[in-house]
């Protein structure tokens, strides 16, 4: 079963997907469950649900690439995104300091998976009053540029206005 999870690290699969997988091994959805309690227990797997599913996902974090990685997981398709333990430090730290930072998630052609994009708008605006609502659809115009932040290089769209 350890084989399985490691050729699936980006995957979110249920229990039933994995005996599925696994039925020519004669591995039945008992035992997947059993070996999935003990893999959680020993913090090789994380549990999580998908909105509008009563089923537990559960993905492979002993993986190499899984490693100190913060994960990302996009809510349509359930694909997975690995943030290297560098940039999730700081990320985290970023969050932890309180630090305020807008970003807006950019869609892929199908509107499935998406990337964040920082920007930095170029009045004098307020939040919250002067930004639109968690989750509107929203165009931002800028100039894309990169800079360095405690050795890591990141991107953002800076002399930015909403359109």
């Amino acid at each position: 079963m350890l084989a399985f999870l490691g050729e699936h690290p980006d995957e979110l699969l249920t229990a039933r997907q994995m005996a599925g997988a696994l039925e020519e091994k004669q591995i039945s959805l008992s035992a997947v469950y059993r070996n999935l309690v003990q893999l959680e227990a020993e913090e090789k797997v994380r549990r999580s649900a998908k909105i509008g599913s009563h089923e537990a996902f559960y993905q492979y974090l002993d993986a190499k690439g899984c490693k100190g990685a913060l994960h990302m997981s996009c809510v349509k398709c359930g694909k997975t995104f690995h943030m290297a333990d560098s940039n999730a430090a700081l990320f985290a730290k970023h969050l932890a300091q309180n630090e305020q930072f807008y970003a807006c998630i950019i869609s892929d052609a199908t509107a499935c998976c998406a990337e964040g994009m920082e920007f930095v708008l170029k009045d004098d605006l307020a939040y919250p009053d002067d930004y639109p609502e968690l989750g509107a659809e929203i165009t931002v115009i800028g100039e894309f540029q990169s800079y360095e932040e405690n050795g890591m290089t990141w991107y953002h769209l800076v002399n930015a206005r909403l359109a």
